[in-house]
């Protein structure tokens, strides 16, 4: 199987699921896997993706995708999407390669097992058939199609559901799908059979109150909401529940006896636990017989609901346990003394019948007397609020049978190595079981009401089920709106201080406070700074910066904080929850914040200016003093070290940035300068733009001019790279102007007007600030020099001095080295096609490539120079690969700014005029607004190209004379050559023939004197066949065959 339809459209490719695109190409892929190895025309693909308005380009946009989709599933041995008929496509694909498929073979066989009389076959069918359901199909999909597609396989899948859980319940597991079939009867109320099949699971399970609760429930709510009674099957198994129907029983189950010891508390309300209650299902089902008493551990931090979750699980197993239930609170974390464990032994003889006179005095003879009293029995002891395992060894009952239930906010790794224990952590409730807990609690209308505040209540108890239970009783009984001006007293004041109930001892920071106590004091010490970071987690480094502990000792601290549950290492670091993290930071006096405060922000900017130095000596615009001494930082060796770090730790750095922000304090310019070209590489550019504006206003209230104009600067790229060429020119403008005392910074804005400008067609402005900047500054640094030389070599070139950039370009290459030198070696190598020297062209694109690493941007454009090159040799196919690998990298990652020279490529080799034409105009217009010339005039050139092919030749004209006003308006000469030629071309078939060969002796004289031998030679072919001149057009071919080029421009063929 490796198409999946039922959730998010995915395939798998090497064993990994991946998405199969965005939503019309995952729309196009689940029509085709629906209906497999048949034909589906392209009408029907369209308005399956599309929708019934389907617009213009919907076509050409349809083969993209199709396009898109056989790379994706080209490594998959015996996929392929082929044509179909002659207008449409078929998925080709073997037996059981979609999910649904298999489903649905799946839940044949589990009818046909159960006709066979083969029950636990039956069953594990229809388990294989129901977790191949992965959520909402065809999910981000949101056609009518979609939707309708969506409803029949719900139905579909409720069907296997229905028949899974009967299977279940006649086979005698009540118990292990008691939590599955909560959640699903919750999850569709309408779905009557799940709410009766619920309510034989509680009675089998001892619950006889819960289930008829449950079907008072269901039956309030069908009124309220349908208008109707309960049916049949429902109102049929409340009578059977009530006169405790025997059949109801499957065949050589036990029966409870009211007798005996039931001590579980009543099962609390818990809501988003199926999943951990299942994982109890599997971990009791994993013990051995033969290894003696089970014991499972659930822990977590203080208020998660350990006791409940334990509580409710006791109540769904108690059947399997015929001789009682015990139950006992150790009292751990209590506010008073831990209970003594000789107490709770005398408590658990009594419960099992031993008389006061007859239970012994001493600790061994009781745990002796215990174990006697137990040894043929089928028990299940539940142990509350355990600190030791040495209690759990002594409160073990020795039955063959029996289980121990254990909760702790300690990991107990004991209890786990020694005996044996399956330890179960607990962790937050999600959000959305968070607003399902508080719709219980306090109501569905007052719920719906107040949407936005109880998502702000959630954010603020962050999922810890104490917190929210509190939260809803102080909110019982309050006028509306009771949830709004709940949220507004904890924003106003401590969340922790408010987050208790008066006249009730459960109080969150209680809970905490009791795990806090008992702490040695230097694991108090680093609870505390973990406090301090604004960030989603704390490295290791940090912490040990913060609090003047060695390292090596503020690991071990730390583990023991993880062990109780006050702290979480992960592999990004050390987190806290929310409440957690607020409560640490109020136990710091002043003193202790401000020193840890300074010392965080500390090992934060040197930290990150070491990575960002051997990520690229570029990087840095800013200086700052020496490192502090005493200050340990992280050292890295290579780049994808740094790029490691950087991704690890961006969160956390962008959050300690703009924590300096309200402080004042440097670090918030000193924190996004050393992340800015991190940032860049990966793409995320509204993040750098966020803290660049953070930075800017920080640097203004403290009038620190050096630091505004590394802000307004980087702004200004900003705004360039999203296409607000004049916003940029601004912002560089006002950099320029705050840089005036510091030369290396002004020095620094003029490189980044010159790229400006040189985008803008201004070669002119761009030249001469490109000089500046290498000639104002006292240390040129590799960035400049780069973006500078680069500059000036591309100026040459458009303007046509073709020997002068390859010597500028060629001297700018060989002086750098590493990923910097990727754009000289791609410049160098579009001056060499335009000589028509291809063969060095193609080497210097493959070195870029090669230095180019993954960084997108770069491969991006060097994979355009490549194509464009493939398409002066005439290798179309080849060409087309390159030029959608190009633009493929560039989607979806805000980088409008470079979309459009990648449309005008794919066009240039798309193998269908009209398709051409399409992209090219849509490429134009996107340009103009860019205000990129030099893409727009390209553009235009191909749509002259592919509206000649088309036989609209007055069309092309008009495409081709835009062309040609821009480079002369631009001073694009070899463009402008290139453009004269398809004039020339047009006026011929126009019947022009003086025309012609104006333009064509134009452009043949325009490449002779750039120095563009193979524009020179497809020129000089025009001119021959215009005069009907043999020997001049056996020279143009020479010239062509010599250097490896076309004969002539490959026009795209008529679609």
């Amino acid at each position: 199987m490796f198409l999946r339809v039922l959730g998010r459209v995915e395939v798998a490719v090497d064993g990994q699921w991946h998405r199969a695109g965005p939503a019309k190409q995952s729309a196009i892929l689940a029509a085709l896997a629906l209906t497999p190895n048949r034909p589906v025309p392209q009408a029907m693909l369209i308005h399956r993706a599309w929708g019934a308005e389907s617009p213009s380009s919907s076509r050409s946009g349809l083969y993209s995708y199709i396009a898109r989709l056989r790379r994706l599933l080209a490594p998959i041995p015996d996929a392929a999407i082929e044509r179909a008929d002659s207008d449409g496509y078929r998925l080709v694909v073997p037996e059981g390669a979609v999910d649904l498929f298999v489903m649905r073979e799946q839940a044949a066989k589990a009818v046909e097992s159960a006709r066979l009389g083969d029950a636990a076959a039956s069953i594990d069918h229809w388990r294989r058939a129901v977790g191949l359901w992965r959520g909402d199909p065809l999910g981000l999909i949101t056609t009518s199609w979609a939707d309708r597609v969506r409803k029949a396989l719900l139905r579909e899948h409720l069907e296997n559901l229905r028949e899974l859980f009967a299977a279940e319940l006649d086979g005698g597991n009540h118990s292990v799908i008691i939590g599955e079939l909560t959640e699903f009867a919750a999850a569709y109320p309408q779905q009557e059979t799940l709410t009766e099949q619920l309510m034989r699971a509680m009675y089998l399970s001892g619950r006889q109150v819960d289930a008829l609760a449950l079907y008072a429930e269901a039956a309030s709510r069908l009124r309220r909401e349908f208008g109707v009674e309960p049916g049949r099957g429902l109102r049929q198994m409340h009578r059977r529940i009530l006169r405790h129907d025997p059949q109801l029983y499957p065949a050589g189950s036990i029966r409870p006896d009211p007798l005996l010891p039931r001590q579980l508390p009543v099962p609390p309300q818990i809501v988003g636990r199926a999943d951990k209650l299942e994982q109890l299902n599997r971990l009791y089902s994993s013990y051995q017989v033969d290894n003696g008493v089970p014991v499972l551990l659930i822990t977590g931090m203080g208020g998660i609901g350990k006791t409940s979750l334990a509580v409710t699980w006791g109540h769904q197993i108690a059947s399997q346990f015929p001789d009682g239930q015990l139950f006992c609170d150790l009292g751990a974390h209590s506010a008073g003394p831990a209970r003594p464990v000789t107490d709770v032994l005398g408590q658990m003889l009594r419960s099992l019948g031993v008389a006061g006179p007859d239970i012994p005095d001493g600790l061994t003879d009781r745990i002796g007397l215990f174990r006697s009293r137990t040894a043929s029995r089928r028990l299940l002891v539940l142990m509350d609020n355990v600190a030791d395992p040495a209690e759990v060894r002594a409160l073990t009952p020795t039955g063959p049978g029996s289980l121990v239930l254990v909760t702790s906010r300690h990991s107990l790794s004991g209890l786990v190595a020694l005996q044996g224990a399956r330890r179960l952590v607990i962790d937050t409730l999600s959000s959305g079981a968070s607003r399902d807990l508080l719709t219980e609690l306090v109501g569905s209308d007052v719920v719906a009401r107040e949407f936005a505040a109880v998502g702000e209540l959630i954010t603020i108890c962050g999922g810890l089920p104490l917190a929210l239970r509190i939260a809803a009783a102080r909110i019982a009984g309050r006028p509306s709106p009771a949830i709004t001006g709940y949220v507004a007293e904890l924003r106003a004041g401590t969340a922790l201080r408010s987050l208790a109930m008066p006249d009730y001892p459960a109080a969150v920071q209680s809970a905490f406070e009791h795990s806090y106590t008992r702490l040695p004091d230097h694991a108090r010490s680093v609870f505390r700074c973990l406090g301090v970071s604004p960030g989603p987690t704390v490295p290791m480094g940090a912490v040990a910066a913060m609090s003047g502990l060695p390292r090596g000792e503020v690991e071990q601290l730390v583990r023991l904080l993880c062990s109780v549950h006050l702290a979480t290492q992960t592999s990004r670091g050390i987190e806290l929850h929310d409440l957690l993290r607020q409560y640490a930071g109020e136990l710091m006096d002043e003193t202790e914040k401000a020193t840890a405060s300074r010392r965080l922000l500390d090992w934060y900017v040197y930290s990150a200016r070491m990575a960002s130095d051997a990520f690229s000596a570029t990087g840095l615009h800013l200086r700052v003093p020496p490192k502090p001494p005493g200050l340990t930082i992280p050292s890295f060796t290579t780049a994808d070290e740094s790029l490691e770090w950087f991704s690890q730790e961006q969160a956390n750095i962008s959050a300690v940035a703009r924590w300096a922000a309200e402080r004042d304090d440097p670090a918030a310019w000193l924190l996004p300068d050393a992340m800015r070209l991190y940032l860049t590489r990966v793409g995320d550019l509204q993040l750098r733009s966020d803290l660049i504006a953070t930075a800017l206003s920080a640097a203004r209230r403290l009038g620190n001019r050096t630091a505004i104009a590394a802000m307004k600067v980087t702004l200004g790229r900003e705004a360039k790279v999203r296409g607000d060429q004049r916003t940029a020119e601004r912002l560089m403008l006002e950099a320029l102007e705050a840089a005036e005392e510091s030369p290396d910074m002004a020095g620094l804005v003029h490189i980044d007007l010159s790229e400006l400008y040189y985008r803008n067609g201004k070669l002119d402005d761009a030249a001469e600030h490109a000089r500046k900047g290498l000639s104002m500054s006292v240390d040129v640094g590799r960035r400049q020099r780069m973006i500078g030389g680069n500059v000036l070599g591309s100026v040459c070139r458009e303007r046509g001095e073709l020997d002068r950039s390859r010597e500028l370009l060629t001297e700018l290459a060989e002086g750098l080295s590493g990923p910097i030198r990727t754009p000289a070696l791609w410049n160098l190598a579009v001056t060499c096609r335009d000589q028509g020297d291809l063969v060095a062209a193609t080497a210097h694109a493959e070195s870029a490539l090669e230095h180019a690493g993954s960084y997108f941007l770069a491969r991006s454009y060097v994979l355009d120079v490549l194509a464009r090159i493939h398409i002066e040799r005439g290798e179309l196919e080849s060409a087309r690969a390159r030029a959608i690998e190009s633009y493929e990298l560039l989607r979806d990652r805000n980088s409008g700014l470079y979309v459009p020279r990648a449309m005008v490529t794919m066009a240039w080799c798309t193998g269908a005029a009209d398709e051409a034409d399409s992209l090219a105009a849509t490429a134009a217009s996107r340009a103009a607004e860019l205000i990129l010339p030099w893409v727009e005039t390209d553009a235009h050139l191909v749509r002259s190209h592919a509206q000649l092919t088309l036989g609209r030749p007055e069309e092309a004209l008009r495409s081709a004379t835009a062309a040609l006003a821009k480079s002369e308006r631009y001073g694009y000469r070899v463009l402008g050559a290139r453009v004269h030629c398809i004039v020339s071309r047009i006026h011929h078939r126009l019947g022009d023939r003086d025309a012609a060969m104006r333009h064509a002796d134009t452009a043949l004289s325009d490449f002779s004197e750039c120095g563009d031998r193979v524009g020179e030679g497809r020129a000089m072919a025009l001119v021959a066949g215009l005069r009907d001149d043999a020997a001049l057009a056996e020279r143009a071919r020479r010239m062509l065959t010599d250097r490896g080029a076309a004969a002539a421009p490959p026009l795209p063929e008529p679609g």
